[in-house]
């Protein structure tokens, strides 16, 4: 295990305007891996007074470098995989304004909810050191008599800021994080179909954030003759997203697949919605996983002619595949995979359409 620690920033007080996702990475005894600030289109403008006016803190970088960052969803794959790595413990500081800012981002632009479980630095400092109020990352430092040179209200920095924090917390406790985090409980909490909430509440008390601006206004409406697509931002997109997270095996349970991943080549997944939830749930009857990034599979399964025979000049997955000169990946056709999973593509064609309750993504309001 390692510990991910992160920090967001937003354009406007966060109404799913993130503008930077910073984060440090680092083994348990906090040597640092990897630091790094993804910075962010807000596509709005900032604004950062308080109620009466004043100004409250500057960001690290010129508005122009994050107009000129990419937006939100063309680095929502990168920041899903960080936050939903499974050997990672995601530790924040105030964290719950964190989420409500990726659950509202994610709604802003149609993207499925990332899921996962979170440790809270600020609130552990209040509940385990007997503080009646929350704590700044600056003021708990101070506390800890931690010195360092830290430039707050900068995502990646604020992220080394937290773990100095709990490196402290866990040296005056003299525990390691796993019996640290169980002394407080109520400290861990878990994000899932853009509901967040604390260990030791019931589900019915976790609370739903969505910004009623950014709800069906960012899902992009289908084409026409394009029912069967799976193309971001549209409901389909979310919907597949959705099933490989959430959904069902299909089909007799056999372990022909049984700890794989499998991705298969974007010229077949991006045209065959209805086939591909099929196919995700035979994975899984089958013990495999399916992923949408080549280079983390065991299994890349190709596509180069389409369904009327037109080959396709290349495949973006099977490049990206080839640059990371990986050797140990099994490359097949979708035919021979198919047979695997003893079915065909004219089984696929006939398979039954595919509805769950959650693809209901957004609420109409």
């Amino acid at each position: 295990m390692k510990y991910l620690f992160f920090d967001i920033e937003c354009a406007d007080g966060g109404k799913a305007t993130i503008c930077s996702f910073g984060y440090v990475i680092c083994t348990l005894d906090f040597e640092v891996l990897e630091q790094r600030d993804i910075l962010v289109n807000p596509e709005s403008d900032f604004f950062f007074e308080d109620k009466k006016g004043r100004g409250e803190f500057t960001l690290a970088y010129p508005h122009e470098v994050f107009y000129a960052a990419p937006t939100f969803d063309k680095v929502y794959d990168e920041i899903k995989a960080l936050l939903e790595a499974p050997d990672v413990y995601v530790v924040g500081h105030s964290v719950d304004n964190d989420i409500k800012f990726l659950n509202m981002a994610c709604k802003r632009y149609g993207m499925p909810p990332l899921e996962f479980e979170y440790f809270d630095t600020q609130r552990t400092y209040r509940d385990l050191e007997g503080r009646k109020n929350a704590i700044s990352l600056q003021n708990a430092l101070l506390e800890l008599g931690i010195e360092t040179e830290c430039t707050f209200h900068r995502s990646d920095e604020d992220a080394r800021a937290t773990m100095l924090v709990l490196r402290g917390l866990l040296q005056k406790s003299g525990k390691n994080f796993e019996e640290y985090s169980a002394l407080a409980y109520d400290c861990t909490g878990r994000t899932f179909d853009f509901y967040w909430g604390w260990n030791g509440q019931s589900r019915d008390r976790f609370s739903d954030v969505y910004c009623v601006k950014y709800t069906r206004d960012f899902i992009r409406e289908i084409e026409k003759g394009k029912e069967n697509y799976i193309l971001r931002p549209t409901q389909n997109y979310i919907n597949f997203q959705r099933y490989i997270d959430k959904g069902a095996p299909i089909g007799e349970m056999r372990d022909v697949l049984e700890g794989q991943k499998v991705c298969i080549s974007l010229n077949y997944e991006q045209s065959h919605y209805k086939e591909m939830l099929y196919l995700v749930g035979r994975i899984k009857a089958s013990g495999g996983t399916y992923i949408r990034r080549a280079v983390e599979a065991d299994i890349f399964v190709t596509y180069m002619t389409d369904d009327r025979g037109r080959p396709f000049s290349k495949c973006s997955r099977h490049d990206d595949l080839r640059r990371s000169e990986r050797t140990d990946v099994k490359v097949m056709s979708l035919e021979r995979f198919l047979s695997l999973l003893h079915t065909s593509k004219a089984h696929l064609l006939s398979c039954p359409e595919i509805f769950e309750e959650y693809f209901l993504t957004v609420r109409e309001l």
